[in-house]
C-alpha cells in the first residue's frame, strides 16, 4: 500500500495496532518511508493515474516552475462578466454567446455584493432544463414582458445544438439560475 497508492502514515498506524506491539514501529515507518519513495522514483500513487484517467481536474502539491513569475492578471480577463441574482432569459443567452468564461460571479442587484459563482455549464445545463421542463416559461410570463417570445427560440436552439447538456441540472440549480 505505501510503494501502490502512497498511503504512509495511515498504513504504519494500522499495521501497528494490529500488531499491539510497539517494538514494530521504527521498521514499519522504515519500510513505509523506503517503498513511498521508490514508488515516487517510478510514477504517481494509483489514485493520481486514476485521476488522470477520468480527466478530472488535479491540483498538484506544488506548482510548476513557468508559474512562479505568473500573477493572476496575466490569467485572468480584464473585463469579467457578472451576473445578477435575478436575470431574464434573454440576458442569460446574451451572456453565454458574447463571451467564453468558464464561470460568472453573481452579484445583488444595486449593492453589487458578491453573492456566489456560477459555472458555465451549470447555466447551460439549467437554461435546458428549464426549456425542457417549461420552467421558464412559467418564471418568464410571470415576470418580464414578453422577452420570452424573443428568448425561446435561442434556448431551443442552443440546447438542441449541445446534446450533452439535455436534463442534467437539479431544480435547485434552474431555481437559482434564474
Amino acid at each position: 500500500l505505501a510503494g501502490m497508492a502512497r498511503i504512509t502514515i495511515s498504513l504504519a498506524v494500522i499495521l501497528v495496532e494490529a500488531t499491539g506491539n510497539l517494538q514494530y514501529l521504527p521498521p514499519i515507518l522504515f519500510t513505509v518511508v523506503v517503498a513511498k519513495s521508490v514508488g515516487d522514483l517510478f510514477n504517481q500513487g494509483i489514485y493520481d493515474i486514476h485521476i488522470g484517467l477520468k480527466g478530472m481536474p488535479f491540483l498538484e502539491a506544488f506548482a510548476p516552475p513557468a508559474m512562479h513569475s505568473m500573477r493572476v492578471g496575466d490569467v485572468m480577463t480584464h473585463r469579467p462578466v457578472g451576473l445578477n441574482e435575478i436575470e431574464s432569459v434573454q440576458t442569460l443567452i446574451d451572456t453565454l454567446e458574447s463571451c467564453s468564461h468558464n464561470s460568472f460571479p453573481v452579484v445583488q442587484r444595486g449593492t453589487g455584493q458578491f453573492c456566489g459563482m456560477l459555472s458555465r455549464g451549470v447555466l447551460q445545463n439549467a437554461l435546458c432544463a428549464g426549456w425542457q421542463q417549461q420552467q421558464i416559461l412559467q418564471h418568464e410570463a410571470s415576470t418580464h414582458d414578453g422577452s420570452l417570445a424573443r428568448a425561446m427560440p435561442r434556448v431551443a436552439e442552443y440546447c438542441e445544438t449541445s446534446p450533452e447538456l439535455h436534463a442534467r441540472a437539479s431544480p435547485a440549480q434552474i431555481r437559482e439560475a434564474m
